[in-house]
């Protein structure tokens, strides 16, 4: 509707294909570590990438989105889904880095501001520990649902 296209930095692309790079191999090695037989996909519908674990009839999703109404940075996700029944969060464990909603959306974020100030392998082990930590809680929460 007549509204001109802003100038993109060159610099901007960069980052944003360092942003999804690193955050792709970190899902892979987290899908790895689960023994998971599932590619990890791009979803254009909120231009996040991500995965699942089915559990049973129900499933564990993780992933890496851009800022929206649940973060204002990019993050990494994890959340429960099951076709018989909310899934409410309740007495989740604490977390060492990220944090649990439990608004409209019900899951485990972790925005890449609470990672910046450590180096690339600190990084990935705080990384490892929020999807370890979020992913163990909806497991064992779903494999105990009647």
């Amino acid at each position: 509707s007549g509204v001109a296209f802003p100038a993109f930095d060159k610099k901007d692309c960069k980052l944003w294909y360092t942003i999804f790079f690193n955050s792709l191999q970190a899902l892979i090695r987290f899908r790895d570590h689960l023994e998971l037989d599932e590619d990890i996909r791009f979803w254009p519908h909120h231009f996040d990438i991500g995965g699942y674990s089915p559990v049973g009839d129900s499933a564990i999703g993780i992933g890496f989105a851009v800022p929206d109404s649940e973060f204002d940075d990019f993050y990494f996700y994890v959340y429960g889904w099951s076709p018989n029944k909310s899934l409410e969060l309740e007495d989740v464990p604490p977390l060492s880095i990220g944090e649990w909603k439990k608004g409209n959306w019900k899951g485990a974020g972790l925005p890449l501001e609470s990672i910046y100030a450590f180096d690339g392998k600190q990084q990935e082990d705080l990384i490892a520990t929020f999807f370890n930590t979020s992913y163990q809680y909806y497991l064992s929460k779903l494999t105990s649902m009647p």
